[in-house]
């Protein structure tokens, strides 16, 4: 019976333990002086490993259950230890470690996750293409049905112009015969004008089917080039992105003297370029007319001229913008213009002068380096110091 670790034991102290133990070894002592010599010895204690694989390898493979019966029948401590040597020597090859382990199951984990996504793309994939087939067996199904149709007008209109001509023909036989041979050829010629209306229609549902592909054709081609020109804005974005990085860096590593001077003159363009603005509001609402003077206007001039001037005023709005709109568009494509060449600035003017002020940096670093391991061994000096005179105390 197996022990519970959770239970409290019988034995108070570990000396109760000892002489159970001992009354246990005597007891087993008194029970094996009964028995007989060959009842006594066990194939636990007198069994070697070695001698169990030397047997294991005699016996045959035909022969290993008989010799397992026998075994288990005539020897009493020892049967499942044989089994386990017989049965699991040499199982255990090779050792894998727990993280050889764990990227093993990565692996399987990735390969079978692919796999997944691949059948589930194979899945959609199929699904599509059965919805095109569908599309396309129901666009060939309408062009049928049609074709059909056009060809049942057909024949309707030809049915009806022949019973037409018959049914002139047949009214006209008292009448005289040139009367008759004229309407006759008059029906002819209708019928011929209808077949030739059918013709000329059909031909039309050709041209008309004709340009629709083609301008399918260049709905493609134009969605194609708009996807080029989008992949080309996308690359050309990034590009620009790419740029400012590199343009803010080289920024930085310009001497601070100069991103001083560069800051107060980006500053002062600023403030000239809010003073233009302000005046040019100011120019703009000095020269708008009042609604008073709209009135004083009104009032000594007849209602005709004042209706013909404005109308003329509109015209020369529309024609020409004023001067008080053209100055602060001149002012402001004037100081976008100087802003973007201020912005596009730089201080270095060759490569060279970026690598020397790198060098700089990285010798630099290294003093900086060099300093801090000088430190560190002085702290560590210094702390062996108090050490030692703390144990001498």
């Amino acid at each position: 019976m197996p022990i519970n670790p959770f239970r409290i034991p019988q034995f108070a102290t570990i000396f109760e333990l000892r002489d159970a133990e001992l009354e246990e070894e005597a007891k087993e002592r008194e029970r094996k002086k009964n028995l007989k010599i060959f009842e006594r010895s066990s194939c636990k204690n007198l069994t070697s490993r070695r001698k169990l694989l030397e047997d294991e390898e005699v016996v045959e493979e035909s022969d290993q259950l008989d010799k397992l019966k026998v075994i288990l029948q005539n020897i009493k401590g020892g049967g499942f230890r044989l089994f386990i040597l017989l049965n699991f020597v040499g199982a255990c090859i090779e050792d894998e470690t727990h993280q050889e382990y764990i990227s093993k199951r990565r692996e399987m984990f990735f390969l079978e996750y692919s796999i997944a996504i691949q059948r589930a793309e194979i899945e959609r994939l199929d699904e599509l293409a059965r919805r095109e087939e569908k599309k396309l067996d129901l666009a060939e199904q309408c062009l049928e049905q049609d074709a059909a149709l056009f060809d049942e007008f057909l024949k309707e209109n030809d049915k009806t112009s022949v019973e037409a001509i018959a049914a002139s023909v047949t009214a006209d036989e008292g009448n005289s015969g040139q009367f008759k041979d004229a309407h006759v050829t008059f029906n002819l010629n209708q019928h011929f004008v209808t077949s030739d209306d059918s013709v000329t229609s059909k031909r039309r549902a050709e041209q008309e089917a004709r340009k629709r592909s083609a301008m399918g054709d260049d709905i493609k081609r134009l969605n194609a080039q708009q996807l080029q020109i989008t992949a080309e804005i996308n690359r050309l974005t990034e590009l620009v992105k790419d740029y400012k990085s590199y343009k803010t860096f080289l920024d930085r590593l310009a001497p601070e003297a100069y991103r001083n001077a560069v800051q107060r003159r980006r500053e002062i363009k600023q403030l000239t370029k809010d003073r233009a603005k302000a005046e040019a509001k100011k120019l703009l609402i000095s020269k708008s007319p009042t609604m008073s003077e709209y009135a004083n206007y009104g009032s000594t001039v007849r209602r005709s001229s004042f209706v013909a001037r404005r109308s003329s005023f509109k015209l020369s709005v529309v024609a020409s913008p004023s001067p008080s709109k053209q100055v602060p568009m001149a002012v402001e494509e004037q100081e976008s213009s100087s802003s973007d060449e201020s912005d596009n600035e730089i201080y270095f003017s060759s490569p060279e002068q970026v690598l020397e002020i790198l060098a700089d940096l990285e010798e630099a670093n290294l003093r900086l380096i060099r300093n801090c391991q000088d430190t560190q061994e002085g702290i560590e000096s210094l702390k062996a110091l108090s050490a030692t005179t703390m144990e001498r105390m």
